[in-house]
């Protein structure tokens, strides 16, 4: 695409992220390791509106990040696995109570035709 390659979606996204008040990660790697670009990139966001955090994370994660990383995708395993589970024994009650729905009427029509 002619626009990405010649830089101007870059240029309009960088005009537009300071005027709304978001957070923003910015994935350029040499750009944030450069201490004059990463200054340019900043100074686009003023301090009065925006907290800026920078960080540099080389190698294999700590043991704690794993652990905690783990413990929070195996919480949304979870709780998906019981939301389906929930969803499962509701249709499950719906679909008895629409048989037992079904007897009834059954029998009284058995009772209306006596």
């Amino acid at each position: 695409v002619r626009e990405l390659d010649d830089g101007s979606v870059k240029r309009v996204i960088h005009a537009a992220a300071p005027l709304q008040t978001r957070n923003y990660v910015v994935m350029e790697v040499k750009g944030n390791l450069m201490k004059g670009d990463r200054k340019e990139a900043t100074a686009r966001f003023p301090s009065s509106l925006f907290k800026k955090t920078a960080q540099v994370i080389v190698g294999d994660p700590s043991l704690d990040f794993k652990r905690k990383t783990n413990e929070m995708v195996l919480k949304a395993k979870q709780d998906q696995s019981d939301a389906e589970f929930k969803a499962k024994k509701a249709e499950e009650m719906r679909k008895k109570l629409m048989e037992k729905r079904a007897k009834e009427l059954e029998k009284a029509k058995k009772k209306a035709e006596k």
